[in-house]
């Protein structure tokens, strides 16, 4: 029976491992490739965080076409073409879809009307808003639940997730967006724990 438990937990890890690093041969692909920035993004001088914190001052707009030009396990380094100016984006590289994508058709503008487009370049969220919507204008979330930090989470779980969190700095909740039907029913700053 022993021996039955640790060659499960065996098969177990090893599955783990394996897909593991097939992710990161996925995100490692991306190195070299030019890409475009799939929501707003918010930096504090080269660095850029796995959430969009409203306090930090450096801007990236959706849609700026980058060059990737280093992936690690818990970052991705990027080149913005126009500028030159490098970042490094501090977030699973697993998870680079949540930042970038390959055609700039991918981001949706296109299909967002005027006055969208402005909440989007001001970085906000108004009811009415779709979740794609608010993804492009705000980023990536803090937390997807309360206490579930969206660290861990894939593009498609966040989206699921009716509840969005987002931070001012690296604490402080600063917005609770709340969607109903794929859209935002409630955005509030007034944040209560529950």
């Amino acid at each position: 029976m022993k021996k039955m438990i640790i060659l499960m937990l065996c098969a177990m890890l090893a599955s783990g491992v394996l897909s593991n690093s097939l992710s990161a041969m996925d995100a490692k692909a991306i190195e070299g490739e030019e890409l475009f920035t799939r929501t707003n993004l918010k930096a504090q001088g080269s660095k850029v965080f796995f959430q969009n914190m409203s306090k930090l001052k450096g801007f990236i707009p959706v849609g700026t076409a980058v060059g990737i030009t280093k992936v690690g396990k818990q970052y991705i380094k990027f080149k913005v073409l126009d500028t030159g100016k490098q970042y490094k984006l501090e977030a699973l590289s697993d998870f680079y879809d949540r930042y970038f994508v390959k055609n700039i058709d991918d981001v949706g503008l296109q299909n967002i009307n005027e006055k969208t487009m402005q909440y989007v370049n001001n970085m906000q969220v108004e009811p009415g808003m779709t979740k794609e919507e608010v993804y492009i204008s705000r980023g990536c979330p803090a937390f997807i639940g309360w206490g579930i930090k969206s660290w861990f989470a894939t593009l498609d779980e966040i989206m699921s997730s009716n509840t969005w969190y987002y931070n001012a700095g690296t604490s402080k909740i600063e917005m609770l967006v709340i969607f109903e039907n794929g859209v935002v029913k409630e955005a509030t700053s007034k944040i209560k724990k529950p």
